[in-house]
């Protein structure tokens, strides 16, 4: 009896999942089951930076950003809780890394946008308090 039990509920919760309304479409009119997450960079070091940032999976290439300019990207986060991008940052002779989305750190964001300071990155937490992180190196 627990077993039918059991499986009557799986079979609810997947077709609650897979129901119109939970589907997102997106611009490429695909339709998803989950919100996608955006990053936002914004370069408060005062000098032109050269950031890289990659995945195990994607490499978004070099990008060049002048002083107070961003760059933004959007991915979609994985189920397994694993998703991590990386970043590393190039300016005036110094290389740093910083970890620009850990997914078990920021599941609960949908944007994050981190300004980019010499002594590290910052952004705003779900209460709107700045939360400054020093480089990985």
């Amino acid at each position: 009896m627990k077993l039918v039990v059991l499986v009557f509920v799986a079979v609810l919760l997947l077709l609650q999942c897979f129901s119109p309304a939970a589907r997102v479409p997106t611009s490429s009119g695909v339709e998803q089951f989950w919100d996608r997450t955006t990053i936002i960079l914004y370069n408060r070091i005062g000098m032109m930076v050269t950031l890289h940032c990659k995945s195990k999976d994607d490499d978004l290439g070099i990008h060049v950003l002048e002083k107070d300019e961003s760059w933004r990207f959007s991915f979609d986060p994985n189920f397994a809780f694993s998703t991590l991008f990386y970043g590393s940052f190039q300016w005036g002779g110094e290389t740093h890394d910083f970890d620009v989305y850990k997914q078990t750190r920021e599941y609960m964001y949908k944007e994050i946008g981190w300004s980019v300071w010499t002594t590290g990155p910052c952004c705003s937490d779900p209460d709107q308090r700045i939360v400054c992180f020093t480089w990985n190196n």
